[in-house]
């Protein structure tokens, strides 16, 4: 009686771990002949593909799941493509008009990345600008306007994303 209690616990445990792996076991290990047939295959009907970001000779793939943020690498062997997701989905939730954050990601063995995100919950935010403190340069990371997503982000690299500030640009209504 004591054998099957320990194997039921065993084999329990590890369809826990199973259920809670944070990887896609139907793709990890698949390799495709170019590089849109393994972001194709390697993205779910749910996701949305958002952009690729090219950084360091990383191929990052940003996506929207259900509302949150999803990242992948994109992995090249011997001429085979393969997505694999090492980071989970980041979501937002804020009574504000929008929010930010910024987290690391380790994009190989030896480099980690910074990377801004947030989402935008107002209406009204047609632009947001990423402004460098020290030097003031800016650069658009989303507009209304060309993004379906209310999600943005920026891969800043080896930038503190505490060196940054973001401003929301509002939509000005002429008065008639």
């Amino acid at each position: 009686m004591r054998t099957k209690i320990f194997i039921f616990v065993i084999l329990l445990t590890i369809a826990v771990f199973s259920a809670c792996s944070n990887s896609n076991n139907s793709t990890d290990n698949e390799r495709y002949s170019s590089e849109d047939e393994a972001i194709e295959k390697g993205l779910s009907e749910i996701d949305n593909l958002l952009s690729t970001e090219s950084y360091r000779d990383v191929t990052l793939v940003f996506f929207e799941r259900d509302g949150a943020l999803g990242i992948s690498i994109l992995t090249e062997k011997n001429g085979e493509f393969r997505l694999v997701r090492n980071e989970p989905f980041y979501g937002f939730e804020s009574n504000g008009d929008y929010i930010t954050g910024g987290f690391e990601m380790k994009i190989n063995d030896e480099n980690m990345i910074n990377i801004l995100a947030g989402k935008v919950f107002d209406s009204t935010i047609n632009q947001i600008i990423l402004e460098d403190n020290k030097t003031k340069e800016q650069v658009e990371i989303w507009s209304r306007e060309f993004h379906k997503s209310k999600l943005f982000y920026f891969v800043l690299g080896d930038d503190e994303y505490t060196d940054k500030t973001v401003l929301a640009l509002v939509d000005q209504q002429e008065e008639t």
